[in-house]
């Protein structure tokens, strides 16, 4: 059962919110007071969609882009159309295929 749960989230592209939840194993043995975990809460999961990390995209004057080699192995900038993601990753909805290789931000 969820005890608490902080009032505010620290992104807005994501929610990442501290909860206190009371967990009790299935042979009824509490966990130990003061431990702390790390979880996930998948509230959605795309299928059939392509996705990039979320660190490839660049934003400037209101437009997404990355940054991807081209042809002749050339780095070339492309407009993108954003989706849903998360920390992570997003979903691409233009501007990029399967199997085209973008750059990472360091």
């Amino acid at each position: 059962r969820v005890v608490s749960v902080a009032p505010a989230a620290e992104r807005a592209d994501y929610a990442r919110v501290e909860a206190v939840v009371d967990v009790l194993d299935s042979n009824g043995f509490a966990l130990k007071p003061n431990l702390t975990v790390d979880a996930a809460i998948v509230t959605r999961h795309l299928k059939n969609v392509l996705s990039i990390p979320l660190r490839a995209v660049s934003r400037q004057r209101d437009q997404d882009f990355v940054w991807m080699i081209g042809g002749l192995g050339r780095v070339t900038r492309r407009n993108v159309q954003l989706g849903e993601g998360n920390e992570d990753r997003i979903e691409i909805r233009s501007g990029l295929g399967e199997g085209d290789v973008v750059l990472l931000a360091r």
